[in-house]
């Protein structure tokens, strides 16, 4: 359970702001939750807000002091249904979460309190994207369980550019949590009114569209053992002019979570792995046979185990102090878990702004724009490196290593000049965490780029209607350390040609071609033994990297009113066609094209698609305000979509 404190005073700095615009700072009381929903892997997070703000009423909505008021509420349009209704009914299952749990649940990101809510499953997030190598940091709003693209994300009701390479799963990260006025989400499948992405449901963000003054917020919090810092300033300013008929605001945020490591929570801090009797179980039984100091195996031709060494094992690695050790003793792997993350951490810059003009009192132009900068950092262990199709293309050590201890190779010798075949040892089989030869943490630096436009109104003061156009840009380049696989295999490759132990003098690496290509040889046998020159050649020089761009555009029409008069109202439709583009470029580094790195051989991702849609809705009242019922009607909605890849389906 989470526990907020939250202090929220007026400074002197907020006081000399507010005099300047003519009005007081707005004072923020203490608020506590009881709300169970709000729960978090966080024990206790401590807050420290200043607030000054100068906003006008428009910046949230509130209930008229106007007795009458109640009764002449306007229509509004809710996620669900495009018909404006005077009533704020939805005819599907709707959620609303206001300014004042946003404000009361004080979260940096919007993603977080939308995690908390009982409709939301587990989407992506910066606790479970360390091991991404794109997307690291990401964070998704996944409605029922049913899968990110499944669940449609809107921004004032408009489609919004995604996160992923060719996924149109929305990056939450883009959504400034001091901008939004409300959201709306619809757990109901909205696949007729909305396309077929919304089968999960909707999330609308709809944002503030009048402000007046400034606003100013500034937090940091700590979990109750003091650590998972993060920090927050947030301003948000605007401004109504020619008569209340343009408005301008703008808002910039910047937040840095700094991230928890694994080791740092009991829960977390040891491998664990499955067993029969006892189910799960954590400790060094469980600890990685990748080990920092390696695990070796002594192998036939064929890869088969030869139990030749002292004591009938096939097997040895090294204590801490470098000693040999034979076999390979519980507590003598890796503990991944001492050195993985928890959460992922994040920085996070974003400048939003939104123009809303009156051009006629039945004409109105907006337009909302964002530009967010989103940098995330990866920690995982090393990479694990093995021979005997443990890592594709990595050779065995030959036996005439110079690095294999005299113990062993003593051995090898014995088993290889007997009169049995049978024990014969060709190489040695290896398992080795590569710990002081790169570090293979993912590094994402992320920019998306989102403007929203066009005209809406009233046409003969019954009909609303409204144009729009969406274009939506997402820049996301992930890189890694990596090895090369052939310089790798070349530094394995040792042999001695001088008496002495000098690199590169005595030792060197078997293949002329790689020495005059500047090979080092490297000694896998113990903790940090690579010598920093074998871990530069065998180091890829093109880092393990992907570089995504996608691109969105949207254009929709729609209009909506009253059609004709019954007993029990009127009857209302909307119709609307719209137009959307995807677009998706993944470029991958040199040496994973050509499948010369440690991981899987891939190809460029070049695709796109375009969709033509048309739709429309009817809501019939039957009866209203009647003593057993106080609304009964029908509702229908269709909606026809022509794809460029596979043709046309029918939504209803």
């Amino acid at each position: 359970m989470r526990s907020s404190h939250t202090f929220a005073f007026a400074s002197p700095i907020a006081l000399a702001i507010g005099l300047l615009f003519g009005t007081s700072p707005a004072l923020a009381q203490e608020t506590a939750s009881s709300d169970p929903t709000q729960t978090t892997a966080h024990a206790t997070d401590i807050a420290v807000v200043v607030q000054a703000a100068t906003a006008s009423t428009g910046m949230v909505a509130q209930a008229s002091g106007d007795p009458d008021a109640a009764d002449e509420a306007p229509a509004i349009v809710v996620t669900g249904s495009r018909i404006a209704r005077p009533e704020a009914d939805s005819p599907v299952p709707l959620a609303v979460l206001g300014q004042d749990r946003l404000l009361q649940d004080s979260a940096q990101n919007i993603s977080d309190t939308l995690n908390e809510l009982p409709q939301a499953g587990i989407g992506t997030t910066r606790t479970n994207t360390n091991f991404l190598t794109s997307g690291t940091g990401v964070a998704t709003v996944n409605l029922r369980g049913l899968g990110t693209t499944r669940t449609l994300v809107l921004v004032n009701g408009r489609r919004h550019i995604g996160g992923f390479a060719g996924d149109s799963s929305v990056d939450l990260n883009n959504i400034p949590t001091d901008f939004i006025d409300r959201v709306e989400i619809l757990t109901g499948g909205s696949s007729a009114v909305y396309g077929s992405d919304a089968i999960a449901g909707v999330v609308n963000f709809v944002l503030k569209d009048k402000y007046e003054g400034i606003g100013i917020r500034l937090q940091a919090g700590l979990t109750a053992r003091g650590d998972n810092p993060t920090y927050l300033g947030s301003i948000t300013a605007g401004v109504n002019l020619i008569d209340d008929r343009l408005h301008l605001i703008g808002n910039f945020t910047w937040d840095k979570d700094k991230g928890l490591a694994s080791r740092d929570r009991s829960i977390s801090d040891e491998d664990c792995g499955a067993s029969f009797f006892n189910g799960e179980i954590c400790g060094p039984h469980f600890f990685s046979t990748f080990a920092s100091q390696g695990r070796f195996s002594l192998v036939d031709e064929d890869g088969a185990a030869q139990s030749v060494l002292p004591g009938g094992t096939d097997l040895f690695t090294f204590t801490e102090n470098n000693s040999l050790q034979l076999g390979f003793p519980d507590g003598f792997g890796f503990n991944r878990d001492a050195v993985r993350l928890i959460a992922t951490p994040i920085d996070r810059k974003l400048l939003t702004g939104l123009v809303n003009f009156e051009v006629t009192p039945d004409i109105k132009f907006f337009a909302e724009g964002t530009y967010s900068w989103v940098n995330a950092d990866s920690d995982i262990e090393a990479l694990a490196v093995g021979s005997g199709g443990s890592t594709a293309g990595v050779d065995f050590i030959n036996i005439d290593n110079p690095f294999i201890p005299t113990t062993v190779a003593n051995a090898i010798t014995a088993a290889n000049a007997d009169a049995n075949p049978d024990n014969n040892v060709a190489f040695i089989n290896f398992r080795r965490r590569s710990n002081e030869i790169f570090d293979r943490s993912n590094t994402a630096r992320r920019q998306t780029f989102r403007i929203a436009t066009g005209f809406k109104g009233e046409l003969a003061g019954k009909y609303d209607w409204e144009v729009s156009y969406v274009y939506g840009r997402m820049h996301d380049f992930n890189s890694s350390n990596d090895i090369n696989i052939g310089n790798y295999n070349n530094a394995l490759d040792a042999i001695r040609v001088g008496p002495g132990n000098v690199l590169g003098v005595d030792i060197v690496c078997r293949s002329a071609a790689a020495r005059a290509d500047g090979c080092i040889p490297m000694n896998l046998f113990g903790h940090d033994t690579v010598d920093p020159r074998a871990a530069a050649y065998v180091e890829a020089e093109v880092p393990r990297s992907e570089d995504i761009v996608n691109q969105q555009k949207v254009v929709t029409a729609s209009i909506s009113g009253p059609l004709l008069s019954l007993w029990a109202g009127d009857v209302t439709g909307a119709i609307g066609a719209e137009y959307h583009k995807e677009q998706t470029a993944d470029t991958v580094d040199d040496l994973t094209r050509a499948g010369l790195n440690s991981g899987n051989q891939l190809t460029n991702l070049r695709g796109q698609y375009h969709v033509w849609e048309a739709f429309g809705e009817l809501n019939v009242p039957l009866l209203r305000d009647m003593s057993f019922t106080k609304y009964l009607g029908l509702r229908g909605a269709a909606r026809y979509s022509k794809y460029s890849t596979i043709g046309g389906e029918y939504f209803e």
